[in-house]
């Protein structure tokens, strides 16, 4: 059932993409495209095309996967500009190193500056004490792929533009208010969904017999 329902379901969204885009404007009710776990469809072909292009159709979307590579094995040399376009990410845990790595390049580096200072004593010509001092520039990764790898569950980091910040994403459990499926009673002369029978005269039948009102019935009408 799954392999049957893909087309139909990346059909229709991707129908409903460049509808949303065809008719779009920026005065109109802005329209969210949540598309969760997007690696399970099949290949979507407006779907470049209205990232790159939702703030003109006022349609942001949301995308939702487990790692780069299965974008990669669907849209090939165009994900790199997929993945380029949402201005706000979410990363979260990953068992994968190179996943791991791509999400700490992503995030992107830092530069730390260090100060040395060299003492020495009593080693120069004169005998006097000498002191140093050199600062050093470097650049390291604003969040190690280790530190991704050893995450929590439910626990990443939030980027927008230059801005990271850690994130913990609570787990609500919701109550049970009914329950999941509720199955219909069978009848007893039939299956559950069959309708009731009908039963229409047969040609043998005697054809129904219209009388006129007596007058004492008034605008009532009876038929045999």
């Amino acid at each position: 059932m799954r392999e049957r329902l893909r087309p139909l379901i990346s059909l229709w969204l991707d129908l409903l993409v460049l509808r949303m885009m065809d008719e779009g404007s920026a005065a109109q009710r802005k329209t969210w495209f949540v598309l969760d776990e997007l690696g399970s469809l099949q290949r979507l072909p407006q779907l470049t095309t209205a990232i790159t292009e939702s703030r003109k159709s006022n349609c942001p979307m949301i995308l939702g996967f487990q790692g780069k590579a299965q974008i990669e094995t669907l849209y090939g040399t165009i994900s790199e500009a997929l993945l380029s376009q949402p201005a706000t990410k979410i990363y979260l845990k990953t068992s994968e190193p190179n996943a791991a790595e791509w999400i700490s390049k992503a995030i992107g580096e830092v530069e730390i500056e260090r100060c040395r200072e060299t003492r020495t004593h009593g080693q120069s010509p004169q005998g006097r004490n000498s002191e140093s001092q050199q600062r050093d520039i470097s650049r390291e990764p604003l969040v190690m792929a280790s530190q991704i790898l050893g995450l929590d569950p439910l626990d990443g980091y939030l980027k927008h533009g230059n801005y990271v910040v850690e994130l913990r994403v609570p787990y609500l459990e919701l109550p049970l208010q009914h329950e999941k499926f509720v199955a219909r009673k069978p009848r007893a002369d039939g299956p559950a969904d069959m309708p009731p029978p009908v039963v229409l005269p047969g040609p043998s039948e005697q054809p129904m017999e219209l009388k006129p009102p007596s007058p004492s019935q008034g605008q009532a009408h009876f038929f045999e």
